[in-house]
């Protein structure tokens, strides 16, 4: 009996082992607030070492770039194209009723395990990039939100302006 169990084991071992193996691998996740990196807002830095880092989205880029000090180039992604844009020749629609980094009742859980909402979010209100300001109007009038260029979301992403 002894033996069947050791052997059993030993079988559920090697699979678990290879299953983790051949398991595919987690969606990147942003180094600012932990989401998932949605792709048509991504925000993306050089470092002065070369690393490449991808952000959720343009608040969180600017979060980072405050923070991070040795950034070489930003690079943030047109909404419509999916193309990478220098982040202070694109302009911005903010607050509009896209927000890809965030849900609107998602429960959380603290160490504990006690569910709770979230409040206060860096990723509001949402910030979507375009090359140009026809492309943001026409998104502005379908969504909703205000034109802005990148020095007024720089000016409001810095610690302490919200």
């Amino acid at each position: 009996m002894t033996r069947q169990l050791f052997a059993a084991a030993i079988i559920l071992a090697l699979t678990g082992g290879v299953g983790y193996r051949f398991w595919p691998e987690r969606e990147p996740l942003c180094p600012v607030c932990g989401r998932p990196i949605h792709h048509a807002t991504s925000y993306y830095v050089t470092l002065d070492n070369g690393k490449r880092v991808e952000l959720c989205c343009t608040r969180c880029g600017l979060r980072f770039q405050e923070n991070g000090g040795d950034v070489r180039t930003a690079r943030v992604t047109d909404f419509d194209t999916g193309r990478l844009l220098d982040p202070e020749a694109a302009v911005y629609v903010e607050g509009s009723s896209v927000h890809p980094c965030c849900t609107n009742k998602e429960l959380l859980k603290d160490q504990a395990g006690s569910e709770y909402e979230r409040t206060w979010d860096r990723c509001l209100p949402s910030v979507i990039a375009f090359s140009s300001k026809q492309a943001a109007q026409k998104f502005q009038s379908e969504h909703g939100g205000e034109l802005r260029t990148h020095e007024e979301i720089v000016s409001e992403t810095r610690i302490g302006a919200y």
